[in-house]
């Protein structure tokens, strides 16, 4: 059965003026001969989208006096802030994603909101019935992928439901309200550190060069490039993410990331490599967790804090009606431990 897009563009068009115009429970909205004026519909669109509204308990209508909005604590609508992490499987959320989300859900209720969290591998029907019920005031998105079109899609949805719209690494030109990493950075600062401690023969090692991560290669090998140091980059995946014979060539691993650092580390000190003596090991974009390695991982930490404190601050200047904030590029902070220096820091 093919949908009807002339009620539902009613449906959502009436309670975005009901929004928009500040009604509260209990006043009387138009006629249904006004309505249809109004919206420029037929009768029939117009008793049909009044019949959903009233079975989704938006409105009510009264015989001989007319409809009127319902009130919202008949209702228990709740103020949510809607938060859809770009993931590629349902339920799982990177390290680093779910600290920024812990801070920002603690924000957003300090502020007197509700957040909710949905996987982007998920149905967001949900959200959709949640905007019609007038519960959404605000979305965030880790980031938007062509690659799932159901992303994609809500996020258009709520743009059309005038939601405001808050971003974690967004890329593109629009770069309002948008909060990001300078990944470019965090290899650069990886890069410094091993050519400042004398090393000379680099090695990042990368599973992957798309998106933030090609950013991170970048930046590494253009600031190794810049201190004389001779960077090699090798692509490879776990188990076996280097040779005996590889770590020999090297005087320095640079890892894209702390998971393929964890997964590497025992196999060195099964090749008898001593750490740092032999190789001196940093991770790009690493969590609290490298501290906890044997030995401590240095890396280029991600401010989760400030990362969420920025979302924060953009989500609520949207709610309060000022104007879009402008980008933000966090920058990382390097923590030398002993996998560089020998020594705790």
């Amino acid at each position: 059965m093919r949908p009807d897009t002339s009620t539902q563009r009613f449906i959502e068009e009436l309670t975005r003026s009901i929004r928009e115009r500040g009604l509260q429970g209990h006043e009387r909205i138009e006629g249904q001969d006004e309505l249809g004026k109004k919206f420029g519909v037929s009768y029939t669109v117009v008793r049909k989208g009044l019949k959903k509204l009233i079975e989704q308990k938006l409105i009510y209508r009264i015989k001989g006096k007319g409809t009127f909005v319902a009130p919202r604590e008949h209702l228990g609508i709740k103020n949510y802030i809607v938060i859809i992490p770009n993931i590629n499987a349902g339920g799982i959320i990177p390290d680093l994603w779910q600290s920024i989300i812990v801070l920002l859900k603690g924000d957003i209720i300090a502020h007197g909101f509700l957040p909710i969290v949905f996987s982007s591998a998920g149905d967001f029907s949900e959200i959709r019935k949640m905007c019609y019920e007038d519960q959404i005031r605000a979305a965030v998105f880790f980031g938007i992928d062509p690659a799932k079109p159901a992303v994609r899609d809500a996020e258009i949805f709520l743009k059309k439901r005038h939601i405001p719209l808050t971003y974690l690494e967004q890329r593109g030109k629009n770069t309002e309200s948008t909060v990001t990493f300078d990944d470019e950075a965090a290899g650069a600062q990886c890069a410094m550190h091993l050519a400042s401690i004398g090393k000379k023969r680099i090695a990042i090692i990368a599973d992957k060069k798309t998106g933030a991560f090609g950013r991170r290669i970048h930046g590494f090998l253009s600031e190794a490039e810049r201190h004389a140091v001779n960077a090699t980059l090798v692509m490879s995946s776990p188990p076996d993410v280097i040779t005996r014979e590889q770590c020999r060539a090297f005087d320095g691993i640079a890892f894209l990331y702390e998971g393929l650092a964890y997964s590497t580390l025992a196999l060195l000190k099964g090749y008898g490599v001593r750490i740092p003596d032999d190789l001196a090991v940093i991770t790009i974009s690493g969590s609290p967790l490298t501290a906890r390695t044997d030995p401590p991982l240095s890396s280029s930490t991600v401010p989760v804090e400030e990362m969420a404190a920025g979302l924060t601050e953009r989500i609520f200047a949207l709610l309060e009606g000022k104007p879009p904030l402008s980008l933000l590029r966090v920058t990382p902070i390097l923590i030398p431990r002993e996998s560089t220096t020998g020594k705790a820091p």
